[in-house]
């Protein structure tokens, strides 16, 4: 079974990473500032668009009008 993919900090690139469908993404760089600093928040939000535009990438017919809007703006 394949891990989850979650942000993770990696010491030796100084960022934010994600390992997701076989490919490390980038999400954030800059200090470990734990769960309530600006890095991380960002890469938060980085890692939430990340999974929204990939699950609309493989939702088929069944995409809302929200979200093919969202994705072509």
């Amino acid at each position: 079974m394949p891990r989850r993919p979650l942000p993770r900090y990696f010491e030796s690139r100084g960022g934010y990473y994600v390992q997701l469908n076989g490919k490390q993404r980038r999400l954030a760089t800059g200090p470990d500032d734990g769960p309530t600093g600006p890095t991380y928040l960002l890469a938060l939000d980085e890692f939430k668009k990340l999974l929204e535009s990939t699950s609309l990438d493989t939702a088929g017919d069944g995409s809302t009008v929200r979200s093919v809007l969202d994705r072509y703006l």
